[in-house]
């Protein structure tokens, strides 16, 4: 259980700086024109679906019981893998 406790944390903590990424990249765009503002927003687009993928899959993780974490677990870690985000 502290296992599934201290990942949780480690994730959410993740899925912070991600959001502050998201944050910086959008002041980025706003002061940006033509094609690197448009680079950036779909960069923006691009982390925004993967933190909501990851949102996902952490409410799943929380709400699952001690055995289904771990599958949840290594779910996680594929996306964090494919999308550097966990």
């Amino acid at each position: 259980m502290e296992e599934k406790k201290a990942y949780q944390k480690t994730r959410e903590k993740k899925l912070a700086e991600l959001g502050a990424k998201i944050d910086k990249l959008q002041g980025k765009a706003e002061k940006a024109g033509g094609d690197a503002k448009a680079e950036l927003n779909q960069q923006i687009k691009a982390l925004k679906e993967k933190r909501d993928a990851a949102k996902k899959k952490m409410a799943e993780l929380n709400s699952s019981k001690d055995e289904a974490w771990k599958t949840l677990k290594s779910e996680c870690k594929v996306l964090g893998t494919n999308s550097a985000l966990l």
